[in-house]
């Protein structure tokens, strides 16, 4: 059997040197590790679409897409995704709308606890 890929999309915004990440909240998949804010791609839509979507309904943040920085794939033991990372702006102050917790950190403070993807898209970000 063939295991299907989801697409996901997830952003990079980098302020004053410090990279934004959030803790997924309890009850969902990884809860408590941190990660790079996106979601799923929904059927139809681009991943430049599905970020700015997810930026708004967890956040409640506008943002501007910079640049696409790549695409990681990682398997984990629920499923297989495929990230589109891109570098992005935010407008506004983030909100926990899915009562997640949120920082910037800097290149020394990312969290150990974090996906694995993390530090892939750092690499890509050249951060």
């Amino acid at each position: 059997m063939t295991q299907s890929v989801t697409p996901v999309a997830c952003g990079i915004w980098i302020k004053d040197q410090k990279v934004f990440m959030q803790k997924r909240p309890e009850g969902k998949i990884c809860a408590g590790a941190w990660e790079f804010p996106g979601g799923k791609v929904e059927v139809g839509e681009s991943s430049e679409a599905a970020l700015c979507r997810e930026m708004a309904e967890e956040l409640g943040l506008t943002v501007t897409i910079l640049q696409k920085l790549g695409r990681v794939t990682h398997t984990y033991p629920h499923g297989t995704v495929a990230i589109d990372f891109f570098l992005m702006e935010a407008e506004g102050r983030p909100q926990a709308k899915e009562s997640q917790t949120f920082a910037f950190f800097s290149k020394d403070e990312i969290p150990t606890e974090s996906l694995p993807t993390v530090f892939e898209a750092l690499e890509l970000a050249r951060f």
